[in-house]
């Protein structure tokens, strides 16, 4: 159960990963040089 929560923690944060200035709060936010 766990395990299921904390991936849908992760899809959230990265769809709404915040742009520019609010970047910091993304946790896990694209590598360098990502594609």
């Amino acid at each position: 159960m766990r395990l299921k929560l904390d991936l849908a923690l992760m899809e959230h944060y990265e769809r709404h990963c915040p742009p520019a200035e609010r970047r910091y709060n993304c946790l896990i936010p694209p590598p360098p040089g990502y594609k």
